[in-house]
């Protein structure tokens, strides 16, 4: 397992990170998660569309909370062709009653309240990660910027 130092600051001190990042071309990784209304996700089962994927650990905290609104204002502009998802640690009833306050209609929130199974699909998306329709994907962290600041 591949382990990786100091890209990523708690409280000021670095932490060791497990696992490798993914790369623009590599296949992004099948994963699991509950939807809203309690039914599995898998990532398999959206074909043809691009999807954007930005992973947070929870919507009731300020600078989350700020960012999958923010996603949620873009995807409007995005497209039909454009998904956009949102993974939380949130339990899927917390998700489903952040959304209906927040107006949040345009990005599919999915649980993942598994904490290590979540912080490795964290790790290899590397918070915010974009896939072309054919799974493969083309912007990391900085290069899918543009779509969280609309720059």
């Amino acid at each position: 397992m591949t382990k990786v130092k100091n890209t990523v600051k708690f409280k000021g001190n670095p932490l060791m990170l497990v696992g490798s990042r993914l790369s623009v071309g590599e296949k992004a990784p099948d994963f699991e998660a509950i939807a809203n209304d309690l039914s599995p996700f898998k990532l398999s089962e959206i074909k043809g569309k691009v999807l954007v994927i930005c992973s947070v650990h929870s919507l009731d905290t300020s600078v989350c909370d700020t960012e999958v609104r923010k996603f949620n204002e873009r995807a409007t502009s995005l497209g039909n062709d454009v998904y956009v998802l949102v993974i939380s640690m949130d339990l899927p009833f917390a998700q489903k009653r952040w959304c209906g306050a927040a107006g949040v209609k345009n990005v599919q929130t999915l649980s993942r309240p598994q904490a290590g199974k979540f912080r490795q699909l964290l790790r290899r998306f590397d918070k915010r990660a974009a896939t072309s329709g054919s799974g493969r994907v083309c912007c990391g962290q900085k290069g899918c910027d543009s779509l969280h600041t609309g720059r």
